[in-house]
């Protein structure tokens, strides 16, 4: 996305919330909007999915007042999900080290600025940053984040690699639709894997693999699941399914499959462990991606 939107945009995210009544000269010092105003605005822009809005309103909060770090972590926020290119990672990574500069209690710069090291690839600097945050806070958000982080990346043995691929949309089988809906899951029935372009070879405890395919893991990092992904309103693919990607990340074994030959009646304690692999037994984690076409 470009850092320099159309002056006229500003111009009208502005009035949003103050009026343009009478001279320069005569208004009220009331009508100037406060740095408050400004990222409540950016806060509704981001969460309707308005990125670019939602960068110019944080942007402009920080303009009235370049002390306070919430605004940048939201301008940080707005520019990691407006786009996985180049100039947003710098560029959000760069807001979260200044808000963390101004407040280091504040615990979603730390979370942001190691999930920007995430889809860089560099995983060992965002364990870095989590530590850091926990160190000066002590907050269990970062704690429960840091040993997952760790348990992830030690369990993944396999080093990240770079493809060209592409998202593809599926469905669960009948069967597992049946065991869903017996004990009241709240998932949805679709499911999603990574079709590679040329099947690649991996090495997994010491074993040579080639694939084709895997299931897709960490997309909901990445993706909003109901628009990029799905399209609720049309029932359709969202717009990033079978999009061109390179795709980074790596390739782990799932636990074997089970089999579910019927449905139990009962409560959840008399529940049938079941564990469905629609795309085989491997899959790829998500890191980052960037859009080939």
């Amino acid at each position: 996305m470009k850092r320099i939107v159309n002056s006229l945009l500003v111009l009208a995210i502005l009035a949003g919330v103050t009026a343009c009544s009478g001279s320069a000269d005569t208004q009220n010092e009331s009508d100037t909007p406060t740095w408050q105003e400004q990222y409540d605005l950016g806060v509704r822009y981001l969460s309707e999915g308005h990125y670019e809005e939602a960068i110019i309103a944080f942007t402009a909060a920080i303009e009235i007042d370049p002390k306070q770090a919430l605004a940048y972590v939201g301008r940080g926020d707005a520019y990691v999900q407006s786009g996985e290119t180049e100039e947003n990672l710098v560029a959000a990574q760069a807001d979260y080290e200044k808000a963390i500069e101004l407040d280091e209690a504040n615990v979603d710069a730390y979370l942001g600025l190691a999930d920007v090291y995430i889809r860089l690839g560099d995983s060992e600097r965002a364990l870095e940053i989590i530590k850091q945050g926990i160190d000066r806070t002590g907050d269990g958000r970062l704690q429960i984040f840091f040993d997952e982080l760790s348990e992830r990346y030690q369990n993944n043995t396999q080093d990240l690699i770079t493809v060209a691929g592409s998202i593809f949309m599926g469905e669960f089988d009948e069967t597992y639709q049946k065991y869903c809906e017996e004990y009241d899951f709240r998932v949805g029935m679709r499911t999603y894997g990574i079709k590679f372009e040329t099947p690649i070879n991996i090495q997994i405890d010491g074993q040579s693999i080639t694939i084709q395919e895997a299931e897709a893991d960490n997309l909901f990092e990445h993706f909003d699941e109901e628009s990029q992904l799905y399209n609720y309103s049309t029932q359709t693919a969202g717009m990033m399914i079978g999009r061109r990607m390179s795709l980074t990340g790596y390739v782990y074994q799932r636990d074997p499959a089970g089999e579910l030959t019927h449905i139990e009646e009962g409560d959840n304690s008399e529940m049938v462990d079941y564990i469905y692999h629609p795309y085989g037994e491997y899959a790829f984690y998500l890191v980052s991606y960037k859009l080939l076409d």
